[in-house]
């Protein structure tokens, strides 16, 4: 797409159930295969009312109902992993470079 003049951009998303460092350098792994040229944007998971996330963090006991009479608009997913964590993923996705648990970004992917 390319060498005829259309511009791709990407928008992804990070924080999933079960998501790691190995499952975020195979998005960066994606992107460059693709030649994802721009990254749109980059969110965070959203747990909403009546969705199944919504049952598995009830179930959890990571949320309660009562979460929503108060004033977060949103519930983020957050599970095995850190705040720390999800932004060192937003920028290795950013600037589609591979990240080592040590939060160092590279052009080589970690072993």
């Amino acid at each position: 797409m390319h060498d005829v003049g259309i511009k791709t951009c990407a928008l992804t998303m990070c924080g999933n159930i079960g998501e790691t460092y190995e499952t975020i350098n195979d998005t960066v792994a994606l992107l460059r295969e693709i030649g994802v040229m721009d990254i749109g944007t980059i969110g965070k998971v959203w747990v909403l009312p009546g969705t199944k996330l919504h049952g598995y963090c009830q179930r959890k006991k990571m949320i309660t109902e009562d979460y929503w009479l108060g004033p977060e608009e949103v519930f983020v997913f957050r599970e095995g992993w850190t705040e720390k964590d999800q932004g060192l993923w937003h920028g290795a996705i950013c600037i589609k470079k591979f990240i080592n648990k040590e939060g160092e970004y590279t052009d080589v992917r970690p072993k």
